[in-house]
């Protein structure tokens, strides 16, 4: 199971904003900025921006579960400061 500490999920996360779908932007603008109207690009600045200066480690797994969906099982060690996932879809048991 792979594990960032918070600031590299951040950043990993912030990174991978500019390249979400519209639905997706707009679904982590909801949680960092709500009363933003930005046209997508500028958007997508300034939620990267937000994430970079740092937002609780529960968000961040929020956050991951929107701009990773192929990734799964993601949570936070509050021991070890750490966001762990699993990568790649699950696979159904049909």
């Amino acid at each position: 199971m792979p594990y960032l500490k918070c600031h590299e999920a951040g950043e990993r996360i912030a990174s991978a904003i500019h390249t979400v779908s519209a639905g997706a932007l707009h679904e982590i603008a909801s949680d960092l900025l709500p009363e933003t109207r930005a046209e997508p690009a500028r958007l997508a600045t300034e939620l990267a921006a937000t994430v970079r200066r740092g937002v609780a480690p529960e968000l961040l797994v929020d956050l991951w579960n929107v701009v990773f969906p192929e990734d799964h099982d993601v949570w936070f060690n509050e021991e070890t400061n750490e966001l762990h996932y699993e990568t790649g879809l699950v696979e159904s048991a049909d």
